[in-house]
């Protein structure tokens, strides 16, 4: 551990020097930091500490020096493989080449270490990666692991008195069972949601049967009943007007057909006309193409012709390139011949710098001894230079450094004596700041209050005007309904006459017909006024839940309120603002009070480091003055090597580089030589090339061009042979008719195309004329009117059984939702039964009243028990065991969890609160190790082989405690090492091994003790 806790410095702790499964005592004053060997322990494998009081971030020692990091290494051994893990919590660190401070990252580190010392990298770097290896290996998390290996202090005496309702707080959090109870708190929840979703149900029904204007199923029946026959009768009519209105629009339509039939044949005559007067320029075009098809025969041979022309004047252009070449190839050549002459003169020359070159070769060695030895004689003027003035700044250092030391002591004195009051300012910043949050908490409850408030003013507010504005609309609908169905009925009184049947009632007589003098409205006017109301009627059951909803969250808030201004006692007057002021003074006095401790921190340190470098420096003005003659001698016998190293090199080459620049020209020199002579042979030879490629390409170019000449006069006797026997006078009119070939694709598509449209046209003419013999053109107007008549007769029986159908559908429409909203009932009804029966279960609200939770830590507890009483037996001599209390409390008090204690002595069954302090805590530690002898079999058989004892031993008399250590050691005998912290003198007595943490005002230290010293 380094500057970890209260140890300031780096502190070791060797397990094994304590001996092979040990029973031994970790002893120390409180508060010296006996538990933070098991913070270290439990910090190292998940990074946290064994009872979460502290975060990571709050390990770091106050006293440690601000360079030294606060870290934990942990080497241990898990199914006979070892391990080493380095944990570094988040904390601040000086900036490295800077002033100030920078924050240090979480840091962990896993290594497995194996036979022969060979490391393997588990973890590099990662926090989270180490941990969820270390669960993995131990197969614990951090609280099991707690409860397995770490027995807290009070923790298991207060299990052991609390009340059923503490009891359960307390072991739900140690074996972890919240599970249970959220659970109880989901079944509860859900069935909740499916009451709420019910009562909308219910809501919704009521909303379907308003938007069709009725109030019950039974109306929408007797509605359906009585409309159904009257809607068939209006389909009846309306399918007999549909077949009248097809028959004339089918009539009609075969008149236009006909009619369109006599206006294509006319068409056909007039186009056919066209084409007969089109055939002279037709002729006149079938003679041309014929003369252009005879061209196209003779093209090849003249093409031919101006082929061999083109070829011939290609090979003497050829011809005349390659003697133009051949001339300046032979120039070429005689030049390079006369450069040859001159190779013999740079050979010479060459060898005369080879022979150079050689020569500085051999000063090269003796160059490099003269540099170096002057080197060395620079060096050593140096060293005794710098000799002398480090003896001189010894002796001045000496002095500041005692006086430092002077004045370094006596500001820690001043300061020692202002740190009497830093305890109770910590105190009562502690205090205030407590309040702070739950002052401010109150503060915005009292807000959201307000607010709440004035939301619910509002929403009664929108409540009550919806209302006003849902009862108008109401009447403006039946209103308008009275007025729609009188302008029915006016509407039908306008056609009835005397002796004609009434549509309604039948009666021949019609003595008083209906009449209204308002404007009637229409079918979207009422559809428009009845959709109004059904709107304002859903916003109002809106309105009114979120006016419920609103009330209740505000008696919430005022019972919080309550609750908290209650909670707050004393500091309830205290306003914020003056809290955050006392805070801010209080923190201000702590602040500057820890400044002061971390000036007697450093100032300490200061002082140290001071006394050690005085020492150092004390030590070193000896070890300078020994060095300074040293350096004196060294000096001599470097100017002598340096004399006789000037003998032996020419002056010219003494200065650093001369010589190498010397070879470096020689160098180039010759490589330059050796580049102009090979220049010189290559061009030569590459030339001799180009003369004898010259002749070449010269003689083929002369023959090519006797090819060309005889070519051409064989084609053109061929061609001037062949225009005399053809139809064509001369080469001009060839050309003529040549130069109309690119019309002759063109020319033969109209061709074609006219002779297509000849023999479509005369077969239409006879096929419409043949169709059209005995038929007279239709007269569409007659037809057209009768159409109209029978389409305005459609268009009213139409309407009529429209509005009877749509107010049927409607109503069909109506009754399937409510069918299926009744199986929807149905179904939350179902789901109800076995919810809401699971939740009253799950939270104790039928038989003995033991919720969920509380039943699973009751199995838990029995097994806790069995191994505790197995262990107080042996503590108590047989007089005590455990028992769980299974009788139901009186009243609604918790029950199923109390415990009780049975007296062997008396044979009775008594509460555990009349033990002594004494045999109390012998429970409570029969307890705590039974219940870790529980949790591992839970975690599927894990062992671990150390147990730390963190519980007080104060209250056990002598016996008592003697029980309670042999128990202990028959933990130790079954291969587990214990380790008991305590402050006890007696434990110090008894137990020989021990870990002894030494306190001062520097921080603690530990210190191993064993039997063998």
């Amino acid at each position: 551990m380094t500057a970890f806790g209260p140890f300031s410095g780096t502190e070791t702790i060797d397990f094994e020097r304590l001996g092979h499964n040990p029973l031994f005592l970790i002893n120390g004053p409180t508060g010296s930091g006996k538990t933070t060997i098991l913070d270290a322990i439990c910090f190292a494998l998940y990074a946290k500490s064994t009872g979460d009081e502290r975060e990571a971030t709050q390990m770091r020692c106050d006293f440690s020096e601000p360079g030294i990091l606060t870290e934990v290494t942990f080497i241990f051994k898990l199914a006979e493989k070892t391990y080493r893990i380095r944990r570094l919590p988040e904390q601040q660190r000086p900036q490295i080449g800077r002033e100030g401070f920078t924050n240090q990252k979480p840091h962990a580190e896993l290594v497995e270490i194996r036979e022969g010392g060979e490391e393997r990298l588990i973890v590099a770097e990662k926090v989270m990666e180490a941990t969820r290896e270390i669960e993995e290996m131990t197969g614990l998390n951090a609280d099991q692991f707690r409860q397995v290996m770490v027995l807290p202090q009070g923790k298991f005496r207060q299990l052991l008195m609390a009340e059923s309702k503490d009891r359960e707080k307390i072991f739900s959090k140690l074996f972890q069972t919240q599970i249970y109870q959220k659970l109880e708190e989901s079944l509860k929840s859900q069935a909740g949601e499916i009451r709420r979703e019910r009562d909308e149900q219910t809501h919704k029904n009521k909303g379907i049967l308003e938007a069709v204007e009725l109030e019950t199923a039974e109306e929408l029946s007797e509605e359906l009943e009585a409309l159904s026959p009257k809607c068939e009768e209006a389909r009846l009519k309306k399918q007999a007007g549909d077949k009248t209105f097809l028959a004339a629009v089918n009539q009609l339509q075969a008149a236009r057909n006909l009619s369109s039939q006599f206006l294509e044949l006319e068409k056909t005559r007039q186009q056919h006309n066209e084409l007969l007067a089109r055939l002279p320029e037709i002729n006149q075009k079938r003679h041309e193409m014929s003369r252009v098809e005879l061209a196209l025969t003779l093209l090849p041979l003249q093409r031919e012709v101006n082929r061999c022309r083109s070829e011939l004047t290609a090979a003497t252009e050829k011809l005349d390139q390659t003697e133009k070449d051949k001339r300046l190839t032979r120039e070429n050549l005689s030049v390079a011949e006369e450069k040859l002459k001159s190779v013999d003169s740079l050979t010479v020359k060459l060898d005369q710098e080879k022979q150079t070159l050689a020569k500085l070769d051999g000063y090269l060695q003796r160059s490099a001894d003269f540099l170096k030895v002057t080197q060395e004689l620079a060096a050593a003027e140096k060293d005794e230079k710098e000799a002398g003035s480090l003896l001189s700044k010894a002796d001045e250092n000496q002095n500041q450094l005692a006086k430092a030391l002077e004045q370094s002591e006596k500001e820690l004195t001043d300061l020692q004596q202002a740190q009497t009051v830093f305890a109770d300012k910590k105190l009562e910043l502690k205090e205030l700041s407590d309040h702070l949050p739950a002052r401010e908490e109150l503060v915005n409850r009292q807000q959201k209050l307000v607010l709440e408030q004035e939301q619910l003013t509002q929403t009664e507010q929108t409540g009550k005007r919806l209302a006003n504005a849902h009862d108008e609309s109401e009447k403006l609908v039946i209103a308008l309904e009275m007025s729609w169905h009188l302008g029915q009925a006016s509407l039908l009184a306008k056609d009835l006459k005397t002796g004609t049947p009434c549509p309604v009632c039948g009666s021949l007589d019609h003595p008083v017909l209906a009449q209204t003098g308002d404007i009637v409205p229409s079918e979207q006017e009422l559809e428009q006024a009845r959709k109004d109301r059904n709107q304002l009627g859903t916003q109002l059951a809106k309105a009114r839940e979120d006016y419920a909803e609103v009330r209740s969250r505000t008696a919430s808030l005022q019972k919080e309120i309550n609750q908290a201004t209650e909670k707050m006692g004393p500091l309830f007057g205290t306003s914020t603002d003056v809290l955050k002021d006392r805070i801010k003074m209080v923190e201000a006095d702590v602040h500057r009070l820890q400044k002061e401790q971390g000036k007697i921190n450093g100032i300490t340190g200061i002082i140290v480091n001071q006394k050690i470098e005085l020492t150092s420096v004390r030590e070193a003005f000896g070890e300078v003055q020994r060095q300074a003659n040293v350096k004196k001698s060294v000096l001599a016998g470097v100017r002598a090597k340096l004399e006789s190293a000037r003998q032996e090199l020419p002056e010219v080459y003494r200065q650093a580089g001369a010589l190498e620049q010397k070879q470096k020209e020689t160098q180039q020199g010759i490589e330059e030589q050796e580049q102009k002579i090979k220049a010189i042979r290559h061009t030569h030879q590459e030339l001799a090339g180009q003369w004898k490629a010259a002749e070449a390409s010269s003689l083929a170019a002369a023959e090519s061009r006797k090819t060309a000449v005889k070519a051409l006069q064989n084609t053109t006797a061929r061609w001037e042979s062949a225009l005399k026997e053809s139809v064509f006078e001369t080469e001009i009119t060839f050309q003529v008719s040549l130069q109309q070939a690119e019309q002759l694709e063109n020319s033969q598509k109209e061709l074609d195309e006219y002779d297509s449209q000849v023999s479509s046209v005369k077969g239409a003419l006879e096929q419409q004329a043949l169709v059209l013999k005995d038929q007279k053109k239709p007269d569409l107007a007659s037809l057209e009117a009768f159409l109209q008549q029978v389409e305005t007769e459609k268009a009213a029986t139409d309407k009529i059984w429209q509005v009877m159908d749509n107010r049927l559908n409607l109503l069909l429409d109506t009754r399937k939702k409510l069918k299926k909203a009744a199986a929807e009932s149905e179904k939350l009804d179902q789901r109800y039964a076995l919810v809401g029966t699971l939740s009253d279960v799950a939270n104790g609200l039928t038989g003995n009243k033991v919720s969920l939770q509380r039943f699973v830590l009751s199995v838990l507890l029995d097994d806790v028990l069995v191994e505790a009483s197995h262990r107080l037996k042996s503590m108590s001599k047989g007089r005590y065991q455990l028992l769980r209390k299974e009788d139901r409390s009186k009243g609604n008090k918790a029950s199923g969890l109390d415990l009780e204690v049975e007296d062997a002595y008396t044979g009775k069954v008594r509460s555990v609160a009349t033990l002594s302090g004494g045999e109390s805590f012998m429970a409570a530690l029969a307890m705590a190790l039974g219940l870790s002898d529980v949790v591992q079999a839970y975690a599927g058989g894990i062992k671990l082989d150390t147990l730390f004892v963190d519980e007080g031993f104060g209250s056990l008399d002598p016996e008592s405690l003697e029980l309670a250590i042999r128990t202990l050691i028959d933990l130790q005998s079954s291969g587990r090492m214990i380790g008991i912290i305590s402050h006890v003198s007696e434990l110090k007595e008894q137990l020989s091994t021990r870990l002894d943490i030494v306190a001062d005002h520097k921080g603690s230290s530990i210190r191993l003790v064993t039997p063998e010293g």
